[in-house]
């Protein structure tokens, strides 16, 4: 084959992936920020009824009461439950509302909490699980042995004995918490269970030091399944694969979607590329 030949196949290659391989690269780059705790902690106020951690764990939990049937949330969802214009909204979603209307730049973190960027003024259902699970763990973690029993662990049933109000002192938002960590949409306990683990080994019980990695890792995007970026870019590969001349190339694509969890995965990593 030509040189000349090559350079005007990868030149072909170029222009049908280059601008979305490069707006996947970015969004890579955005979820991974977003996996990070969102700074520090928001401030709480006695005046709002509850902390920041429980009105987004509220939030979660009760998400399609402060929908507008567009299944995203607006500041006007929050400020018409607020201002109880929502029959179905109850005392605790109304303090949600308020609080994370009423706290600085809460809105903005949930607004941006799955996949980074600029704000858009819509809070997804993603942005809400995501800051969710953020702050459940990053409840549990700093309440860690108000959960545990006398082991200085944490099992499903110490969670459940906190969520059904059964530790005296715990609070609305340790309770909040446990619920979300034991509900079944996630698989928050399960992934946490031995994450300090250098083998992940699983035994019914969360650690201090899984609690702390976990969290400090930036509670992990693999905890909810999504759309990965890894299956994307098989996407991608799949889009232009009949482009003259891709051959290799369009392997090493699919290689590297397998690093982002993508579904076109290759039994061994890719050859190098064809020769001129």
């Amino acid at each position: 084959m030509k040189v000349g030949g090559l350079a005007s196949g990868l030149a072909q290659i170029e222009s049908h992936v280059g601008s979305t391989f490069q707006h996947v690269l970015s969004s890579l780059k955005n979820e991974t920020a977003a996996a990070k705790p969102h700074g520090p902690p928001h401030p709480s106020s006695p005046k709002f009824g509850m902390s920041a951690a429980t009105a987004v764990l509220v939030l979660n939990k009760d998400f399609s009461v402060f929908t507008d049937g567009d299944n995203c949330v607006s500041r006007g969802d929050l400020q018409a439950v607020a201002d109880s214009q929502v029959e179905n909204a109850s005392q605790e979603d109304r303090d949600a509302a308020n609080c994370i209307l009423g706290i600085d730049r809460m809105f903005d973190d949930l607004d941006t909490a799955a996949a980074g960027g600029p704000t858009d003024g819509l809070i997804s259902r993603n942005d809400a699980e995501r800051f969710a699970r953020e702050k459940s763990v990053q409840v549990l973690n700093q309440d860690f042995f108000l959960f545990t029993g006398a082991d200085n662990y944490v099992s499903r049933d110490d969670l459940q004995a906190v969520a059904d109000g059964k530790v005296a002192d715990a609070s609305q938002e340790d309770r909040e918490a446990a619920k979300y960590i034991l509900s079944g949409n996630n698989n928050t306990f399960a992934v946490m269970d031995g994450y300090n683990a250098r083998n992940h080994k699983e035994d019914g019980l969360i650690s201090k030091n899984d609690a702390n990695k976990f969290f400090s890792d930036g509670t992990p995007s693999s905890v909810i399944p999504s759309p990965s970026t890894g299956d994307r870019l098989c996407q991608m590969a799949s889009d232009t694969s009949n482009i003259p001349l891709a051959g290799k190339y369009l392997d090493i694509i699919s290689y590297i979607a397998t690093i982002g969890n993508g579904t076109c995965q290759l039994t061994e990593p890719p050859g190098p590329p064809p020769e001129a």
